[in-house]
């Protein structure tokens, strides 16, 4: 069986025939030993790819090419990349939408935990007189920030593979955004009792740190 390899650059290519491999395989130890190391390796490594081939689905075997082999994408064609991992141009085409429609989604809760964090937050710098005040008429956004919280749980979980730190950042941006909603959700019923804004201003300092903190993450880490 006659195997063909094509160069997608311009390299410098060694040929080595059979027989002088023999010759410098059994005359130079160092040679043998890496011989026998990259025959090993190669053995696994095809025993692992076809594996991959029948028990992964098709974005796992191209989340895993772009983890361990980045450099290919920088200097292959889609059309060798689908064909390396048994599937269609159409297919890897569809892979690589959702992937980059998955980053736009967890950029956008990036961005709205930043702005969310930041309004928990301002309190903090108003003066005691006008806190008050403010505070309450702030209350009435925890009913939106309990609805955004519950979007981005349940999408978060809608679209979970694994513990991945990208999944991780998308669901407790979820989980403080509903954390932001229950404590503004406080101050709105129990805007009669005295002092309840000075009372809650610590834990909105602290979440609203912990949402800003957590929507810059989001907006740097990719799916």
């Amino acid at each position: 069986m006659r195997e063909y390899f094509q160069a997608t650059k311009d390299c410098v290519c060694w040929e080595l025939d059979f027989e002088m491999f023999q010759t410098l395989f059994h005359s130079i130890e160092s040679f043998r030993e890496q011989g026998r190391a990259t025959l090993v390796g190669s053995y696994f490594a095809m025993k692992e790819r076809n594996i991959s081939m029948i028990t992964d689905q098709a974005k796992d075997r191209y989340a895993r090419l772009m983890k361990e082999k980045p450099d290919i994408f920088r200097n292959a064609s889609l059309k060798h990349i689908a064909t390396y991992l048994g599937i269609t141009d159409t297919s890897l085409s569809r892979i690589r939408k959702e992937i980059v429609n998955k980053n736009r989604i967890i950029m956008l809760f990036g961005i709205i935990n930043i702005i969310l964090g930041t309004l928990v937050l301002s309190p903090s710098f108003i003066g005691r007189e006008k806190r008050e005040k403010y505070a309450k008429t702030l209350s009435w956004a925890g009913i939106l920030l309990l609805i955004w919280g519950i979007m981005g749980v349940v999408s978060s979980l809608s679209y979970f593979q694994s513990f991945s730190l990208y999944w991780i950042l998308w669901f407790s941006g979820g989980v403080i955004s509903l954390l932001m909603g229950i404590i503004l959700g406080i101050g709105l019923l129990k805007r009669s009792s005295a002092g309840i804004v000075n009372k809650l201003l610590p834990y909105q300092r602290i979440i609203g740190l912990i949402a800003i903190i957590i929507g810059v993450l989001q907006l740097f880490v990719q799916a």
